[in-house]
């Protein structure tokens, strides 16, 4: 149930950094990045509320969002490098390209109703409290569903040229990139990287077909 909640979070969290208005301010000034969550969480969630039949049970149009708003401020390359470890260094470039995308297909589609279902959570997001010259940054936040009990959440942000971006998540001090770390090492290690995109691949297809037939909980009960 964790590892549930922890990539549901990671998801919705994705998400919470919408938008590239929030990059910079009418003066140039890039925007800290708790501000780039605080400003955009209202909106983006109050969006998928309005729109719930048009995302609840297609989760292709979940992920027409994610392509089309979250690429400006979630570093999806720079966490698959983190999560494939030493295996990204021995990648070739077909074969990260083919990885992130995978990475990216398999959790929107595995999550993508879960999150329709929780737009109703609340957002807390705490100040930045560091420098304007610093290069990283650890969010804080608390995020209530509308149904359970609050979860703490941190995300993980780095200054980039355009503009702070997320690369990771940890909900209740479980980090989602060590987590799949471990996972897909083992699974690497035990096949190899090529067969871990095609099982990422074939997994996205096969969530989005339970979603789109009104499948409910798009995880199925589990996380791989």
């Amino acid at each position: 149930m964790m590892r549930k909640v922890l990539f549901l979070t990671a998801l919705l969290s994705g998400l919470l950094m919408l938008s590239p208005v929030f990059a910079a301010d009418s003066t140039g000034s890039v925007t800290p990045p708790d501000k780039v969550v605080e400003q955009t969480a209202t909106d983006v969630l109050s969006a998928i509320r309005e729109n719930k039949d048009k995302f609840l049970g297609h989760p292709d149009a979940v992920y027409q969002l994610v392509e089309q708003e979250m690429a400006p401020h979630f570093d999806f390359d720079y966490a698959a490098r983190l999560v494939l470890g030493r295996s990204w260094r021995d990648a070739t470039p077909e074969q990260r390209q083919a990885f992130v995308k995978a990475f990216e297909h398999y959790l929107v589609n595995s999550y993508a109703n879960e999150l329709v279902k929780h737009a109703n959570a609340k957002v807390k997001v705490e100040p930045f409290r560091g420098s304007p010259s610093d290069e990283r940054a650890d969010i804080g936040s608390t995020i209530v569903p509308e149904d359970g009990k609050p979860l703490q959440v941190h995300y993980a942000m780095h200054r980039t040229d355009d503009g702070w971006k997320a690369f990771d998540v940890r909900a209740e001090g479980v980090s989602y990139v060590m987590s799949y770390r471990n996972t897909f090492a083992s699974e690497i290690r035990q096949t190899s990287l090529d067969a871990l995109i095609e099982r990422l691949q074939d997994k996205a297809k096969q969530k989005a077909q339970e979603a789109s037939k009104g499948g409910g909980d798009a995880s199925g009960g589990k996380s791989d």
